[in-house]
């Protein structure tokens, strides 16, 4: 955090409460907690430490709040950036000479967001000679006051005849350009049409002539509607539209109260406007600042900003539904088949062990004479191995594939489960160099299968080991700017590793490098320090590898685990800071180490609780927390969520009906609903019109709080366009 929002005054803290309040997702924080959360950021807090053990000081505030707060600070920082590099910028010019009116500093000042401090600051970005300069170097700055005044401008106007301006109607043009030019450069009138413009401000949009119609933009050839209530898919959607050369967009407004406005604000003095003796000059100098100066800024403007936000918001739902899928509960110590389907070169087949270790390869082929062998070689494989779970692929082939697996699964003594699941950058993980290094005995196509077994067996292991944006759970990342959705990514990817933890001893480079505190580099020293010394017996040998210091060690501690080591605590989620509290504790109830009758021993305890919260100073929602850690040593919070849908039948979409009701997993989740994985190759969609709180029936309500990613649902089949191959449900729970 850089030293430009180091204090933050109160109205920075209301504008970062402002802010945060236009996140529908959380509630508005207080000026306390947004100060508390500040602090804490500014001494080189992460946000997971944060989140979880220092609860007290920003009163509960949780990741995405305080990912959102970031995110506010970050923009207030930016905004007192530019305001201090235009008050900067402006002041020079003054200096050079330029005549720049004081109200303009002062609405400089005042501005509360980047979209006005730049319309402020847009008269005055181009020191290029206007039309307006030229009839102010001419001398008709005299004529304009005159007009303004009522005053018979005409009469001082043959004196004025020059060169540049050889005739009467070339003065009027002046005297108009410089009335335009007064206006236009007005903060109190660029201010009023972003406030106006910002409520009623249309995009309409058409197919331009002569381009082949594209079915992806149908819904655009002839749209219009509000910028302001645009959804963010919708807002994507047309840039995309316009920058293939599909689509063309334009900018209006019905905004005849603005220019009644904008006329009255030209001529202030006036009283009675209606019956200035020079009206209908000051409405073409008003038409003409409005129509080829404010309007034009002011809508370029407003859709940059709504741009912008359409990013941010589907950054933010990219992150969470990835968060969502890293989260999904996985099948941890079983033993899974891999299978990469394939047509021409057939079907690869991996069984890996318990902790993710290749035991065999074999390949099937489905679609050809050889196809009758293929149901036998993978009952084969599951019979040998006890497997207890097959991961498909969801690639080209997979329906064959899974006709044989389904017959395999009745043939074979050992009883099995399969479930779907969604190979995207499967590919590029295999052909990496990372792949390359786990699996060097392998192909790239075995290793593709690799992946896709241990994508079940425990996603968010295997999905961090792939570029994001080719996990394909979001809306548009591929349109986004990269490196704010790198840093949306990499935000949530810390919280989702960091809640679940890792074993110090057996953990990826990969998985240490995004626990919160770590990265890259320490992740690599980490895991050497470990071959060349073996195992870690305590967390705090971390303090012995190179480059982690008092302050790293205190951000990850937390989140890395050490089993069977000399410290049981270090087996727990308690932060080496709590040790004291918890031993204390344990020796007071008779144990020598974290158990899950703890919860039950302490409940007649009170007296004693009250004296260790005294004692160690500790708050109740700390104590909360250390008391349930104490319940659960050893134990992956993934396990409490429900298993992932698994099958041993599958259903063809020309067997689907209308009415029928199935078990489906939320594939992805998105503004206008959620597509649920049926198992039929295409994903039905729960459209958000029909999403409904039961205790409002009658409240639409955003499908983000009705489901996420990974989760099993019931649905009934509410349509089906099998030409389309569109597939409409409604949640039936």
């Amino acid at each position: 955090m850089t030293k430009s929002i180091q204090q933050l005054t109160e109205r920075q803290l209301s504008l970062i409460c402002d802010y945060t309040a236009k996140n529908a997702s959380i509630a508005r924080p207080r000026h306390s907690q947004v100060r508390a959360a500040s602090v804490l950021m500014r001494e080189g807090g992460t946000i997971p430490f944060i989140a979880r053990y220092r609860k007290e000081r920003t009163d509960g505030l949780d990741e995405v709040q305080l990912r959102v707060i970031e995110g506010a600070l970050k923009k207030v920082e930016a905004l007192e950036m530019r305001r201090s590099a235009i008050l900067k910028r402006l002041q020079e010019r003054v200096t050079d000479g330029d005549s720049i009116p004081h109200t303009v500093f002062d609405a400089i000042s005042d501005a509360d967001s980047l979209a006005l401090l730049e319309e402020l600051y847009a008269p005055y970005k181009s020191k290029r000679l206007t039309k307006a300069d030229r009839a102010r170097e001419a001398g008709l700055t005299p004529l304009m006051t005159s007009l303004l005044n009522g005053g018979r401008w005409r009469d001082q106007a043959d004196k004025l005849i020059c060169e540049a301006f050889p005739t009467l109607s070339a003065l009027e043009e002046g005297v108009i350009e410089l009335l335009a030019e007064k206006l236009s450069i007005m903060p109190k009138a660029r201010a009023r049409c972003l406030d106006i413009l910002g409520i009623y401000l249309l995009v309409n949009a058409k197919r331009k002539r002569g381009v082949e119609a594209e079915e992806i933009y149908a819904d655009y050839y002839k749209f219009s509607g509000k910028v302001r209530d645009l959804k963010p898919h919708q807002i994507l959607a047309l840039r995309r539209g316009e920058g293939s050369g599909v689509l063309s967009l334009k900018f209006n407004a019905n905004d005849e109260r603005l220019r009644e406005w904008l006329l009255r604000a030209l001529c202030p003095s006036s009283h009675h406007i209606e019956r200035h003796p020079h009206k209908h000059y000051l409405e073409r100098a008003r038409d003409l600042a409005y129509e080829q100066r404010l309007l034009p800024s002011v809508s370029r403007s407003l859709w940059a900003e709504a741009l912008k936000m359409a990013e941010e918001r589907s950054a933010i739902v990219f992150a969470n539904n990835l968060k969502s899928l890293l989260l999904s509960p996985p099948l941890l110590k079983q033993r899974v088949l891999g299978i990469d389907p394939g047509l021409r070169t057939g079907c690869k087949l991996v069984v890996i062990d318990e902790r993710g270790g290749v035991l065999e390869v074999g390949l099937c082929f489905t679609h050809d004479r050889r196809s009758t062998r293929a149901a036998h070689e993978i009952a084969l494989l599951i019979d040998r191995h006890k497997v207890d779970a097959v991961a498909l692929g969801n690639g080209t082939g997979s329906r064959e594939a899974e006709r044989a697996l389904i017959e395999a699964l009745s043939l074979c003594r050992h009883k099995a489960q399969y479930a779907v699941v969604d190979e995207a950058g499967a590919s590029i993980y295999s052909a990496s160099e990372l792949a390359g290094q786990e699996l060097p005995t392998l192909d790239v196509s075995e290793r593709g299968a690799v992946s896709i077994a241990r994508r079940l067996q425990d996603p968010l292991a295997e999905l961090i080991k792939v570029d994001p944006q080719s996990v394909g759970v979001g809306m548009y990342q591929h349109d986004l700017n990269e490196a704010m959705l790198r840093e949306q990514v990499a935000g949530v990817v810390q919280d989702a590793v960091s809640s679940v933890g890792a074993d110090l001893n057996t953990a990826s480079p990969q998985l240490l490098a995004h626990i919160a505190g770590l990265g890259p580099s320490l992740a690599k020293r980490i895991v050497e320090y470990r071959d060349s010394n073996g195992p870690f017996s305590q967390r705090k040998s971390l303090l012995k590898v190179r480059g982690l210091g008092a302050k790293t060690y205190e951000q990850c501690a937390g989140f890395l685990r050490v089993y069977g080591g000399d410290e049981p605590l270090d087996e727990t989620a308690i932060h080496p800071e709590g040790y004291p509290f918890a031993r204390a504790l344990l020796k007071e109830l008779g144990l020598r180490r974290p158990h899950e009758s703890l919860g039950e021993q302490i409940k007649g305890e009170s007296a004693l609780m009250d004296r260790l919260i005294e004692q160690f100073n500790v708050g109740s929602v700390t104590l909360r927390d250390r008391v349930h850690s104490l319940t659960r040593p050893g134990r992956d919070p993934r396990e409490s969520l429900p298993p992932p849908l698994l099958r041993t039948t599958a259903v063809s979409l020309n067997e689907l009906q209308t009415g029928m009701v199935l078990q489906g997993s939320v594939r992805n989740v998105v503004d206008f609903g959620a597509f649920i994985d049926l198992g039929v190759k295409r994903d039905g969609l729960i459209h958000v019109s029909t999403m409904r709180d039961p205790q409002q029936p009658y409240k639409q309500i955003s499908p983000y709080d009705v489901v996420r990613v990974g989760q099993v649902v019931q649905v009934c089949v509410t349509h089906i366009d099998k030409e389309r191959g569109r597939i409409s449900l409604a949640l039936t729970e």
